[in-house]
């Protein structure tokens, strides 16, 4: 079972000059859309869903997940699952991919999206979380 939210961001500003601070304002709406994405370094790189959501705390969380990425030039890139310090799956001179995938974890994951260099230029988190909190107690059954 997955759920996630998604995030709607809003910036407002006013008129802006040399005399007049800038008066900005964010608004973050929290629907049930299922999406995180980072722009960085001229690259969308985007998980669906955001979060995987376990019925019982320390339970193994399951979901399919989708990354994206899109960047304004050609070139190498690999998604690469960063505790594992693993590469998922590698483009030779693209300027967008898609990679789905089964998930499967009891912690939070975070993947990078790797340049030719071989350096980090984007990253995004599949958070996990639970329904119920385990408790320290055994639940014992009695009909009287």
């Amino acid at each position: 079972m997955f759920v996630g939210p998604a995030s709607v961001l809003t910036v407002s500003a006013s008129t802006i000059d040399a005399k007049t601070p800038v008066d900005a304002s964010v608004n973050v709406k929290n629907n049930m859309a299922d999406h995180n994405i980072t722009t960085l370094n001229n690259v969308v790189f985007t998980s669906k869903p955001a979060m995987c959501v376990a019925l019982t705390q320390g339970r193994t969380c399951y979901a399919n997940i989708k990354i994206e990425w899109n960047a304004q030039t050609n070139s190498d890139f690999c998604i690469f699952h960063k505790a594992r310090e693993q590469y998922i799956k590698c483009w030779k001179n693209l300027s967008k991919g898609v990679h789905s995938f089964e998930f499967q974890s009891k912690e939070p994951v975070t993947y990078q999206l790797i340049n030719a260099q071989n350096k980090p230029i984007a990253e995004t988190t599949v958070d996990v979380s639970w329904v119920h909190k385990k408790s320290p107690r055994k639940r014992r059954w009695r009909l009287f």
